[in-house]
């Protein structure tokens, strides 16, 4: 099996993704059969973005896809690293939770005024909810209190007695990520995540010995960005991984389609070259205000292998 199920995610959007890997882009007709026999409604791949062929081995499944997110990661050598120089106003200490409930409402409630998580189109849009993706980055945290480990640890802290934002991190042997955090929106713009940083680098990966240490984030969140290259002189942009949503769709059109008589004025034809047949019945899968995306089965022997898929704009 190539494809790994994406359990926690596929339960609180309704739909079934699963995981690939960069390499397994490249099986082709497995990769894409085991998709539809298995009714995968997405897959992902993330990718290290330096694989410069990546998009090629996408483009060659002949299934639409999508970006869905450019994570930059930043790297820090602890020899070298010099406290950064802070004058904000605001300080804190970092403070572990053991109350699950506690950590997932905190975690929410700093996450959810905060930007989608997916890209804004009509796909994205019509398959996922803010209100799932952000509880399921809840999820995570909460799992830091459930299940603690040394090398996995959350801290939330606190200023004028409220919580005001959190930073989960991981430590693995000598290497040390900074992979999540979040501050209240009155406290954005405050220097909250260039002080929590900083206390994470001093008070946690020096002491438990990290020699370097990796800051994630959306290459689209700039405030985020300038906050990494605070970090004395060392941080700096060194690679990034692409998350790719292909989609299949196959669950979703059984589910939720329309059938409906005829096709008119598409504007785009996508059909994977490992799919063959007859081409049986037409389907509305997503049908919004300005955007229209159809599916028309692919039949081998009359039993359903695939779908063509046809965009609508206006």
């Amino acid at each position: 099996m190539l494809i790994k199920p994406s359990t926690l995610e596929s339960n609180k959007h309704g739909i079934k993704i699963g995981l690939v890997t960069y390499e397994d882009l490249a099986a082709g007709a497995a990769l894409v059969t085991e998709a539809y026999a298995t009714g995968y409604d997405i897959i992902k791949a993330q990718c290290n973005s330096r694989e410069i062929d990546m998009f090629n081995r996408v483009e060659q499944l002949g299934m639409p896809y999508a970006t869905a997110q450019t994570i930059v990661q930043s790297k820090l050598d602890i020899a070298n690293y010099s406290p950064a120089p802070l004058s904000h106003d605001i300080d804190f200490e970092l403070e572990q939770l053991t109350d699950p409930e506690l950590a997932y409402s905190l975690s929410y409630n700093i996450m959810k005024d905060m930007g989608k998580y997916y890209f804004d189109n009509p796909i994205n849009n019509t398959l996922f909810t803010k209100k799932a993706a952000i509880e399921l980055h809840a999820e995570f945290i909460k799992d830091f209190v459930v299940n603690p480990t040394p090398n996995r640890q959350a801290f939330f802290y606190q200023h004028n007695g409220e919580y005001i934002g959190f930073i989960a991190v991981l430590m693995d042997g000598n290497v040390g990520r900074a992979y999540l955090g979040g501050v209240v929106d009155e406290y954005r713009q405050h220097g909250c995540g260039s002080q929590s940083y900083k206390k994470v680098i001093e008070q946690v990966f020096i002491p438990n010995g990290i020699k370097t240490a990796y800051m994630e984030t959306q290459m689209q969140n700039m405030p985020s960005m300038v906050t990494a290259m605070l970090k004395g002189h060392a941080f700096y942009p060194s690679q990034s991984f692409v998350r790719l949503h292909l989609f299949p769709l196959a669950g979703y059109i059984g589910a939720k389609a329309t059938a409906i008589d005829a096709l008119a004025d598409y504007t785009k034809l996508t059909r994977s070259k490992h799919i063959t047949g007859i081409p049986g019945t037409i389907y509305n899968v997503i049908n919004v205000d300005g955007y229209t995306l159809q599916a028309q089965q692919i039949l081998n022997n009359g039993v359903a292998a695939g779908y063509h898929y046809f965009e609508h704009y206006g």
